[in-house]
């Protein structure tokens, strides 16, 4: 008893051993593409590999290449298939100039051996970056909250901007470039003295700024076509505000530095900005539906959309449990049918079928009636949709109990003709009955 089951237990083990080992494969991602990206040698220090999950892993040795023009990146013309950067150990450069065209990355990982990163402006634009997380040994960066600094937090290096409400943290000194990057507000933290020129260039979206009673210096072209902006969050009085160096161009009225007052005043006077999620196309129990963000400035103004077309969500479908089948109906004379179909309560909707069967059997009107040797003409309604139309009734023909006497009428020569042949087959018939 023991001996079996001994053997049974190991043939559990081993099948489970097996199943697992199957799963594992059937789940593992597949290889789309890969090669060489190495900027050392013959260019094999480093290689690069594209999954079907959408992960491109960078490993090797030393530096990776930087590739210019863009369309030299080897994964080029998968960027659109690009979810996520992992940058193994090992690799100690790579410039993001090769994630150009890379919109959909959502995150980064980046290894302890690297020296340095920053995303480019080219980055910056369109880009739905969420998260980017450095390993806690690299000795020149650090990750909090998904917010690249520099290792001591007082430089930003690289915000995920696909989060659209920058905040930046606490500690930061220096807060780089967001350059085209599709923010809807920023949060500027106490002890920045400075916004360098070009900063916030060509942020069509940014409404909201607050900003810190430490800064001193907006220097020129700061917020260059940054054509949004509304509102300035400072809490200092207006002679503070007065003090701060806001460089302008007269001579370039692109530079939009110049709305920074009356976007500070409008704050002052108690006005706002609202954002807010619009539901512009409801779900259904079958189709997929659409919510837009939206921002308002208060009080009184109309609702308005962003510049760029990408804070559009898609909503899923709400697929409810408790449709049920209906079935077809007929068409009568007054009213419609309806073929079959899935009926929603939950959406109060048809999911599918349910449609018209029209019958235009309506209300009736003999306009002639039909004779033995005329056609009739009958009028007709649908008494459901109006649609009005005739048709023809034919002729009844020769009735029971007419003599044909009428020689002159085309009904009474027919039944003499008649007559005559089924006189000639009655003789035949009398003919061969003698004969046989």
């Amino acid at each position: 008893m023991k001996k079996a089951l001994s053997i049974l237990l190991s043939f559990l083990l081993v099948f489970g051993t097996v199943a697992f080992s199957l799963t594992a494969a059937a789940e593992a991602p597949t290889i789309i593409d890969q090669g060489y990206c190495g900027g050392e040698g013959d260019g094999t220090n480093v290689t690069w590999v594209l999954t079907n999950d959408g992960t491109l892993t960078i490993s090797g040795e030393g530096e990776a290449a930087t590739f210019r023009p863009s369309d030299s990146i080897p994964w080029c013309s998968y960027d659109n298939q690009v979810q996520s950067l992992v940058i193994e150990n090992g690799v100690t450069v790579f410039n993001s100039w090769n994630l150009f065209g890379c919109n959909e990355l959502t995150s980064i990982d980046l290894p302890a051996s690297l020296q340095g990163f920053s995303l480019g402006d080219y980055l910056y634009a369109g880009s739905e970056l969420l998260e980017i997380h450095v390993d806690s040994d690299n000795p020149n960066m650090k990750s909090q909250d998904g917010i690249l600094l520099s290792k001591d937090g007082t430089k930003l290096l690289a915000y995920p901007v696909g989060r659209h409400f920058a905040v930046i943290p606490e500690g930061v000194t220096d807060i780089g470039r967001f350059y085209g990057a599709d923010i809807l507000s920023v949060v500027i933290p106490e002890g920045v003295e400075r916004i360098s020129g070009g900063t916030f260039s060509e942020c069509f979206n940014l409404a909201r700024i607050s900003m810190p009673l430490s800064m001193k210096r907006i220097e020129n072209a700061a917020f260059y076509e940054t054509f949004a902006i509304g509102i300035v969050e400072y809490h200092g009085t207006q002679e503070q505000w007065d003090q701060i160096s806001i460089e302008l161009d007269e001579n370039i009225p692109t530079h939009t530095n110049y709305k920074l007052h009356e976007a500070y005043r409008a704050y002052a006077e108690g006005h706002d900005v609202i954002f807010e999620d619009r539901v512009t196309k409801a779900p259904t129990c079958f189709e997929e539906g659409e919510k837009e963000l939206m921002l308002c400035y208060t009080p009184g103004t109309t609702w308005s959309h962003p510049y760029r077309q990408n804070f559009v969500t898609i909503l899923p479908a709400l697929n409810h449990c408790n449709a049920y089948d209906v079935p077809a109906t007929e068409a009568t004379a007054t009213e419609h049918g309806y073929t079959a179909g899935v009926w929603c309560p939950d959406c109060n909707t048809w999911r599918s079928g349910h449609a018209v069967i029209h019958n235009h059997l309506g209300q009736q009107t003999v306009l002639q009636a039909p004779t033995a040797t005329e056609d009739g003409l009958v009028d007709i309604v649908c008494t459901v949709c109006g649609e009005h139309g005739q048709y023809t009734v034919s002729a009844t023909g020769p009735q029971p109990g007419d003599n044909g006497s009428d020689s002159g009428s085309s009904g009474g020569f027919w039944v003499q003709i008649q007559s005559f042949f089924r006189g000639i087959i009655d003789w035949f018939l009398r003919l061969f009955k003698w004969l046989g």
